[in-house]
């Protein structure tokens, strides 16, 4: 309990005297070793006053103020305190002080070692290591195992729905471990797991991580770079995976046998995996999916194993390498997006380090057996030569995506501008731009005219000037003159600061033959302050010098000769940042 007195006493219990307000009271176990932790926020304690804690516990107790020495009275704002057993007489109070917000953390430590209590936690710390566990742990918030400290959870279950954080000695080499936080998870610290589940809204690595045994995909993305890895060891295993979960990033994987495996990997949007089935056990592949063709193109040869190569897709690709190890069958899938029309025609691919030559045509269904078809194929071969892969065709069919080589959306003070390139079109007749807030229910931004049938790269751009606040998600779509199309993953954005910048009146609107605008400054804005209009496509259609002076602004703009649509009004190399504004012309 956490109590106030107004009087200018402390050390006296809250049972004997009168005056003492309680303004927080909470239950806990306190074990006989280790340290167990509740938070205590939004506590304020009149100026003048004392504050203590009293606790209802048999033995007697310590207290310290997180970096003070044990029977430290005075307490600092958003301090943490320790009470350990040893010293204290059940009831602790400190002395008054001016009024603050006190949000620190009380942490309870008890001398000598015991069982970890199966129970669910807030935030679990281990202070001191205890001598077992006593059953599964559900942790709502962080694991944090203290430096010098050892937490062994032997074959109980772990559940997290926080972030690691290992100091010390963290052992979950032999249970099952569950990660199932409502937000992104991070794993700070080098972690070994024995079984690893998926279930979160995604978990990023900041350290690398082993799983010996199952990892298991349910919901939710792993987020690794080739610094911070996640490998599967040999003898281990994947579970599950698909568009809800998967690898982003690099992973590796020692496959002890020869029979095939997945790599569960995708671009956060699509699951992309790769089936490796080695000629020899015991060696390490690594293998990352990529949004990209960064290999020359859709340059082909006809020199590989397989034969004749027509074309590839031009905006993806696979890294996979073997690193010295076996050679291994390769296999890649696809599904409905990737455009294939002609199954029998499909490809595996390499990159020779001039051109893509094809490695690969046995076809099976993507689960590996059965017939491949437009919607859901795999192909395979067995590759000598590792580095990069991809899907082709060895006949003009299988349009595969248009050759994409970026596609991004950005919100800079409430403007979301959208941008991509490509290096070919076959047949385009234009993009359509969509956003969504869920990911699930799309509306349209615009459309941009296509340039039909070109080798060229181009380059293509617009502005949402009615951007949402928070996270929304964009998404390219190209159509062909025959009204065939190909939607591309989507991209998010994060207009986090909406409607922020200096307020402004712009009226009327919407507009017909003229627009004004008016605004109070604080301070002259420069001599090379100029304003913009700008349609939905992000073209500035309107310009002209101005000058924004100190005290009331008012101007009007003639806008007779804008063609009816949507703009956007937006004032540049300004002193302050003024916010832009949606003007509709009628």
């Amino acid at each position: 309990s956490v109590y106030y007195n107004t009087t200018p006493y402390h050390n006296t219990s809250s049972g004997s005297s009168s005056g003492w307000v309680q303004v927080y009271n909470s239950s806990i176990t306190l074990p006989s070793s280790a340290y167990v932790s509740m938070d205590i926020t939004d506590v304020v304690i009149p100026a003048g006053s004392t504050y203590g804690f009293h606790t209802y516990y048999a033995n007697s107790i310590q207290y310290t103020n997180g970096t003070g020495t044990p029977g430290v009275s005075t307490l600092t704002s958003n301090s943490d305190i320790t009470i350990t057993q040893g010293h204290g007489t059940g009831s602790l109070y400190a002395q008054s002080y001016s009024p603050r917000n006190w949000n620190g953390k009380v942490t309870y430590a008890i001398g000598t070692a015991q069982t970890l209590l199966a129970d669910s936690y807030s935030n679990l710390k281990i202070n001191t290591s205890p001598s077992s566990v006593g059953g599964t742990i559900d942790v709502n918030g962080n694991l944090t195992v203290s430096s010098n400290k050892t937490l062994d959870m032997g074959s109980n279950a772990l559940s997290v729905g926080g972030d690691i954080t290992n100091n010390g000695t963290l052992t979950l080499t032999s249970n099952t471990t569950t990660l199932d936080g409502s937000s992104t998870q991070y794993i700070n610290s080098n972690t070994t797991f024995n079984n690893l589940t998926i279930n979160s809204a995604g978990v990023e690595l900041v350290a690398p991580v082993d799983v010996n045994g199952t990892l298991t995909l349910t919901n939710g993305d792993v987020k690794s770079t080739s610094t911070y890895k996640l490998s599967i060891k040999s003898g281990g295993s994947v579970s599950g995976g698909g568009d809800d979960s998967h690898i982003t990033g690099p992973m590796d994987y020692v496959i002890a046998g020869t029979s095939e495996v997945t790599m569960p990997i995708g671009d956060g949007n699509k699951y992309r995996p790769v089936y490796i089935a080695p000629v020899s056990g015991g060696s390490t592949y690594t293998a990352e999916f990529k949004n990209t063709n960064i290999y020359g193109g859709t340059t082909c040869t006809n020199s590989g194993s397989a034969g004749v190569l027509d074309h590839v897709a031009g905006s993806i690709h696979w890294d996979i390498s073997n690193n010295g190890g076996a050679n291994a069958t390769i296999g890649l899938g696809w599904d409905y997006t990737i455009n294939v029309d002609v199954p029998a025609d499909m490809r595996l691919s390499h990159w020779d380090g001039n051109a893509w030559e094809a490695v690969g045509q046995t076809l099976t269904a993507q689960n590996g057996s059965g017939s491949a078809s437009p919607g859901s194929g795999r192909v395979s071969g067995l590759v000598t030569s590792f580095s990069p892969f991809n899907l082709g065709s060895s006949g003009s069919g299988n349009p595969l995506p248009v050759d994409l080589l970026s596609f991004t959306a950005d919100c800079s003070h409430d403007i979301v501008d959208i941008n991509f390139s490509v290096i070919s079109q076959v047949n385009n007749d234009y993009f359509l731009v969509e956003k969504s807030k869920d990911a699930v229910e799309w509306e349209e931004v615009g459309t941009i005219e296509g340039a039909g049938t070109t080798n060229s790269q181009m380059d293509y751009s617009m502005v949402d000037g009615a951007a949402d606040h928070g996270l929304s998600y964009y998404r390219l779509t190209q159509v062909d003159y025959d009204g065939t199309s190909k939607t591309f993953a989507p991209v998010s954005s994060s207009c986090e600061s909406l409607g922020s910048g200096l307020p402004i009146e712009v009226y009327p609107n919407p507009m017909i033959n003229e627009v004004t605008f008016e605004l109070d400054l604080d301070e002259y804005q420069g001599n090379e302050v100029y304003y913009t209009f700008l349609d939905a496509r992000g073209s500035i259609v309107l310009r002209d010098n101005m000058e924004l002076s100190r005290g009331f602004n008012k101007q009007t703009i003639d806008v007779q000769n804008l063609p009816s649509g949507v703009y956007i009004l937006r004032f540049n190399n300004t002193r302050d940042h003024i916010s832009e504004t949606r003007i509709v012309k009628r």
